[in-house]
């Protein structure tokens, strides 16, 4: 399976990325939370669970990138320097934006002292989330998983895919037991957004593509699975609701799978692989993260300024502005963990 990728990087990875990473953007335009742009917008079907399809990713990448008995203390730095430097860095933003425009008291709560602690999914799972931080429980779940994902690598190379997929079975069976038990208590919500099934189906397809798995490859290199799989993830937010809860996240994470499969094609029905989705693909942590700002503060802004704009002017503009002060964050934490 060589000829579609080489060892460090596996191609289309920063277009998905960046498809992930906007389809969330234009999906929270519009929510009243963040926003206020009156009846201006339609709701559009945007693809659902783009954040679920951001956890797949990353355990692909973990898996066809682990190494056995990999230094832990080398692993958590390289991902806390990733992580944790913009998550703190927009923490303090927020607070500084909330205190100028004399916000506080939506955002001085003790909730956030959960934030500052790592735990924003608590927040999350009990719906007690401060608004510009809510969508914050993402990183809380990545930090989670990487920090077992070293005693994964424990595990003997030949059966590290057994060991991910036996992951999977465990945590969707305890997860569908406790829908059946009380769908609205806090564990289910809590296992339900912590998704560690979903990461590590991502870990086992991820091992999979590395080792060079014959089905993987047949997958990839057919273009009726690519069809098939990217009209499934573009109509999603059509038919999305239909699918029941406790399936949801995990019918998108397996979407994910084969997009990788797909788009790391050596004749991809959607090319993924340029100079500029690649540059803006390689932001798209800054932003997922720094989006419900951008979105506060333009939404703000109109409301002062008295507009009315069409509904794709909004969309466009918050996607500049989106884009624009996620190129700043990522250029100041690059400067701050030099």
């Amino acid at each position: 399976m060589t000829e579609l990728h080489n060892k460090q990087y596996i191609k289309g990875i920063n277009g998905l990325r960046l498809l992930f990473a906007i389809t969330l953007l234009l999906g929270h335009i519009p929510q009243p939370d963040f926003s206020d742009w009156g009846k201006t917008l339609a709701q559009i079907p945007w693809p659902i669970g783009c954040a679920y399809a951001f956890f797949a990713l990353s355990g692909f990448l973990a898996g066809y990138h682990s190494k056995r008995n990999i230094s832990v203390l080398s692993y958590y730095k390289k991902k806390a320097k990733r992580l944790l430097p913009l998550y703190y860095l927009y923490i303090l933003v927020v607070i500084i934006v909330y205190f100028a425009f004399n916000w506080t008291d939506a955002i001085w709560k003790p909730n956030l002292l959960l934030y500052l602690f790592l735990l924003p999914e608590i927040t999350f799972c009990s719906y007690t989330g401060i608004i510009p931080l809510v969508h914050l429980w993402f990183i809380g779940v990545l930090v989670f998983f990487f920090l077992l994902f070293p005693l994964f690598t424990r595990i003997e190379a030949k059966k590290q895919s057994r060991a991910a997929i036996l992951i999977c079975f465990i945590w969707f069976a305890f997860k569908f037991c406790l829908y059946f038990i009380n769908k609205e208590s806090f564990i289910y919500r809590f296992f339900g957004i912590m998704s560690l099934d979903c990461l590590f189906l991502g870990v086992f397809a991820g091992i999979l593509f590395r080792n060079g798995n014959a089905t993987e490859k047949k997958i990839a290199e057919n273009r009726l699975i690519s069809i098939i799989v990217w009209i499934l993830f573009l109509t999603s937010g059509l038919y999305g609701k239909f699918i029941p809860s406790v399936f949801r996240n995990e019918y998108i994470a397996i979407i994910t799978v084969i997009l990788i499969l797909c788009v790391s094609s050596s004749r991809p029905i959607i090319n993924l692989e340029n100079r500029i989705l690649n540059k803006l693909g390689a932001i798209s942590y800054e932003i997922y993260v720094v989006q419900i700002l951008t979105i506060i503060l333009t939404s703000y802004l109109y409301s002062r300024l008295n507009l009315d704009l069409p509904g794709f002017a909004i969309y466009a503009i918050c996607i500049i502005a989106t884009l624009l002060v996620s190129w700043i964050f990522n250029k100041a934490t690059s400067f701050l963990t030099k």
